[in-house]
């Protein structure tokens, strides 16, 4: 069992690597990535907020692959983390989570547009 470990990377590309991991398990669907998510959404998010550019660039990597694979499916997994994560303290991480919150609410508008077609 990797997923849960990844949070606790003690170097930067540890963490980097995580967060990589976490985008190619979440590819993989359903099954083999939901048991993981709520592990892994909050450590995504919480990355955000990582002064070094490598880890909260694969952050945002990783959270929008999250939102592509599961936000129009699964919202009501990924959104209240999500919700939280808007009220981060700094102004940059707050922002990131912002664009990534705009991003899932487009994916969810696009869920209930195709449906309606």
């Amino acid at each position: 069992r990797v997923a849960p470990r990844i949070p606790s990377g003690e170097t930067l590309e540890s963490k980097a690597g995580g967060l990589q991991l976490i985008q190619a398990i979440a590819g993989l669907g359903p099954q083999a990535f939901l048991p993981h998510l709520k592990h892994s959404l909050p450590f995504a998010l919480n990355a955000l907020q990582e002064e070094s550019e490598v880890v909260h660039k694969q952050a945002v990597a990783a959270v929008k692959t999250l939102i592509d694979e599961y936000g129009a499916t699964a919202p009501h997994l990924l959104l209240p983390r999500m919700q939280e994560a808007l009220f981060f303290e700094e102004e940059e991480p707050r922002a990131r989570a912002m664009d990534l919150f705009f991003s899932f609410c487009e994916k969810i508008s696009e869920g209930i547009k195709f449906g309606q077609d």
